[in-house]
């Protein structure tokens, strides 16, 4: 069976492209199909470990660019997992890193800012990043030369210009082709070559897998197996009826038993099976849609120059402080206003006891002023007359 050298590359048209491609990179952000515990076998092989964000602006520095054009374009480079494997068994995998690294400087010179090797995946691999910074003549610069056209345009001498250009390595089928041809011929000593030329077929996407994947399991057949029930035996002279329905169950379940429970077992067996595939794969879309969710956000944040960036967290602190100073305004108002209310509360409880204490006051001094008046209820005795005593004189 034949085994490919494989080189794919990708164009990054964005700031934010190229931060979220070096945090894949150097792993600074979570990768589902990386293994943690092999993730110390990576290493640098060109360039250091900074944001690749701002190795591609030094990179460009002066450099002149077409608004929207591809900043720069990420070069991925292994072979067929079967010889990767043999390779690294036969210790010639240090010699494949090497012929890599040689083709990437021989291919890219100086716009080669960073290749990566990636030993903790399913199988090894290089990222590559170059920044296409390509001098050119250019008529339209230099020195003016004095001469003036008759539409008004002033000729210059030109000169030698640096632009940003990926399409000097990536547009067109012709190019692409022979940098197939190029990476093959670097790798044939090393029992890779080069894919069928023309061909077709075109690499798989792991999102495109997962669908796939999805559909086939949506797909799964549901028919029914077809079970013969053994014909019933015949019955005894002597046999009652129910004696003979008896013995038919017994007959019919002692030969259908092991048929039933492992069509039953198969049964279960698949909708386990299916309800877990569902599950993982609901918490693997979720997780995708988390992690695509940060990249945009993060990469929108790339493309966000640093000053507005701090301008935008100092506004964001002045609006906290603001939002800190009126909520505890709120709260000391409402410390006020409880207490204005439990003021008066006090004070009503206190007029209420007032007013009581009135009341009862005049009920005290009603009370004296109706002791002191005669009831006309009594009436009061007439006084007892005096007996007078007559002196009788003889």
């Amino acid at each position: 069976m034949a085994q490919f050298a494989i080189c794919r590359t990708k164009k990054i048209s964005s700031f934010g492209g190229v931060g979220g491609c070096g945090h894949h990179i150097d792993r600074t952000r979570n990768t589902p199909n990386a293994d943690p515990d092999r993730q110390h076998l990576n290493r640098a092989l060109v360039g250091e470990r900074k944001p690749l964000a701002g190795l591609v602006r030094q990179h460009i520095g002066d450099a002149k660019m077409t608004k929207g054009a591809p900043l720069a374009f990420e070069v991925l480079l292994t072979g067929s997992p079967v010889q990767m494997r043999k390779l690294r068994s036969q210790d010639r995998f240090e010699e494949w890193v090497d012929a890599n690294v040689s083709w990437l400087r021989d291919q890219y010179g100086d716009n080669l800012i960073r290749a990566e090797l990636h030993m903790d995946e399913s199988t090894p691999h290089i990222h590559a990043v170059v920044v296409p910074v390509v001098e050119k003549f250019d008529k339209r610069a230099g020195e003016f030369t004095g001469v003036v056209r008759e539409n008004g345009y002033r000729e210059r001498e030109g000169a030698m210009v640096k632009r940003v250009n990926a399409g000097h390595y990536l547009n067109g089928r012709q190019k692409l082709s022979e940098l197939q041809d190029s990476y093959a011929e670097a790798m044939k000593p090393l029992g890779l070559e080069r894919g069928k030329r023309g061909s077709t077929a075109r690499h798989t996407t792991i999102k495109e897998y997962y669908a796939h994947a999805k559909s086939l399991l949506n797909n799964v057949s549901t028919e029914k197996p077809d079970i013969k029930v053994p014909e019933p035996p015949e019955p005894k002279l002597t046999e009652s009826k129910a004696s003979y329905g008896r013995r038919v169950a017994e007959e019919v379940a002692k030969k259908m038993m092991p048929v039933i429970n492992r069509v039953w077992s198969k049964s279960v067996r698949d909708k386990v099976n299916a309800s877990e595939q569902s599950r993982l794969r609901t918490e693997a879309e979720a997780r995708s849609e988390r992690a695509e969710t940060k990249i945009q956000r993060w990469e929108e944040l790339e493309d966000v120059p640093p000053q507005v960036l701090e301008e935008a967290a100092n506004q964001w602190h002045h609006e906290q402080l603001e939002q800190e100073a009126r909520e505890a305004q709120r709260i000391e108002q409402q410390r006020l206003d409880e207490l204005e209310k439990d003021t008066n509360l006090k004070q009503q409880a206190k007029d209420q006891e007032q007013q009581i204490l009135e009341v009862k006051q005049m009920e005290r001094e009603f009370q004296k002023t109706d002791d002191r008046k005669p009831n006309p209820a009594i009436q009061q005795a007439p006084a007892p007359k005096k007996k007078t005593t007559r002196s009788i004189t003889r």
